[in-house]
């Protein structure tokens, strides 16, 4: 209770605690599948997909290598949903839910100034987030460990870079339009349009092609599994969510710092 940070960490720790063990379960999950989907267990299923579903279920072919099943599964198909859910609740809690409480203009009484405030709830905002990410590396880390597959650390770490960029690009996009707005319903309309926009437009991309034009859109266009464990990560894509960050950051603070808080 020292400082606004460590109070934000400490308001939501049950909320992150059991956000962290289902993932940690999540990620566990789909890695232990893999052993009944590798080899040619899949291979009927694969000619059978059409293209037009084929983001659904990733590229089928990469079944037979670990490292890119869980790629594509996990950060590709299955998790950046649920992520996505996760970071929308904390985001908005954070703001515009302290606001409607009446706890944020209480807050701003006190000698801590609005700079202070944005900063603060903003670390504590990265801090959930990276827990979180964290809980999807430790749920790959038991589900390698038990289907006794080797890891490639270097790999896992740069999916795991990538993911948090993603991650907190979205959770700053949504802090910002709560601070600056100010308004409940319009941050979670414009967070769960940016979060199913974008799943709806990367997943049916890979078989419309028209779609393909407008992906630029969609924050997962900018992270690739597939093409970070071929090549690494891509210095435009981590560019891309960190100038987000900094822009969402930036006209939060100059519309917040003048801004009547009800």
């Amino acid at each position: 209770m020292k400082n606004l940070f460590t109070k934000t960490l400490y308001d939501r720790r049950w909320f992150i605690l059991g956000w962290a063990l289902g993932i940690v379960f999540f990620s566990w999950l789909i890695v232990i599948f893999y052993p009944s989907a590798s080899g040619d267990k899949l291979a009927g299923l694969i000619d059978s997909i059409p293209s037009s579903m084929a983001g659904f279920v990733g590229n089928l072919s990469s079944f037979n290598d670990p490292m890119k099943y869980t790629a594509i599964q996990v950060f590709a198909v299955n998790l950046p949903l649920i992520l996505m859910v996760f970071i929308v609740i904390l985001a908005v809690g954070l703001t515009v839910g302290e606001e409607s409480r009446g706890t944020l203009r209480t807050l701003l009484v006190t000698p801590l100034s609005r700079r202070r405030v944005l900063a603060e709830k903003w670390a504590g905002l990265a801090v959930m987030t990276f827990l979180a990410v964290l809980a999807t590396g430790l749920g790959i880390l038991l589900g390698f460990w038990q289907i006794n597959e080797q890891l490639s650390w270097t790999t896992l770490s740069q999916l795991l870079v990538m993911l948090f960029l993603e991650s907190l690009a979205l959770a700053s996009l949504i802090f910002g339009i709560g601070l600056a707005t100010g308004r409940s319903g319009l941050t979670v309309i414009i967070g769960t349009l940016v979060v199913v926009e974008s799943y709806i437009v990367t997943t049916f991309a890979v078989g419309v092609e028209w779609l393909k034009n407008w992906e630029w859109v969609s924050l997962f266009k900018y992270f690739d599994p597939s093409w970070v464990v071929a090549h690494g990560i891509r210095l435009t894509d981590a560019v891309v969510y960190l100038a987000i960050i900094l822009v969402s950051l930036l006209v939060s603070w100059l519309i917040f710092r003048h801004r009547d808080i009800s």
